[in-house]
């Protein structure tokens, strides 16, 4: 994966990230990459540089989802899709989840949620830590010709260091992912963008 440098500050920040990992956690895996570097693996000359990690990796996060579906229900753990908790009630040593059913006893509880979740029945002042980032993202048909060989060549998957990053991968069927933060149109709700 690489993280491709938007300036010469954030090149530095870069550059003290990959120092950090050498000196304090002994990982000197790390590349730190020059604009010419970045360029052949991008193919595009608009970044001051940036950072190699070749330990990354773009996932399927639907694929991913359900292989940790599968491997908990092959261990016997069952899952309940679309039941809805109402409220989480934390006591001493354990949590209590009641929803429509009934009330669920847990140890501990992992929140794993999106930006539709609502805030009510969000114990203490969790719902403070709810912040909405919206993202847009496209993929192209598969590449052909030219572009099949001068978008992303390197094959990498990357992102850039601006506030509202961008990032992208090439696809295994040779098309092009491509996002970035923030809604296009200025609406999370526009229809026009999200329609076929």
């Amino acid at each position: 994966q690489i993280t491709a440098a938007y300036g010469a500050r954030s090149l530095a920040a870069l550059g003290d990230e990959a120092d950090w990992l050498a000196t304090q956690a002994g990982d000197r895996t790390v590349q730190l990459l020059g604009p010419e570097e970045v360029s052949a693996e991008l193919g595009s000359a608009i970044y001051s540089g940036g950072l190699l990690e070749p330990r990354g990796a773009a996932i399927h996060p639907l694929r991913y989802v359900r292989g940790l579906a599968r491997g908990l229900t092959t261990r016997g753990l069952p899952i309940y899709a679309a039941t809805r908790v109402k409220r989480l009630i934390e006591e001493n040593d354990r949590v209590l989840l009641e929803t429509d059913a009934g009330i669920v006893r847990a140890r501990s509880v992992v929140l794993a949620t999106n930006a539709y979740t609502p805030q009510s029945g969000v114990p203490g002042e969790l719902h403070r830590r709810f912040v909405t980032v919206a993202s847009s993202l496209m993929t192209t048909m598969p590449l052909v010709g030219h572009a099949a060989h001068t978008v992303i060549p390197g094959g990498r998957p990357y992102a850039d260091t601006k506030h509202l990053l961008h990032y992208g991968c090439r696809l295994p069927d040779g098309r092009l992912l491509f996002g970035g933060r923030g809604a296009i149109t200025g609406s999370e709700l526009s229809a026009s963008v999200f329609g076929k």
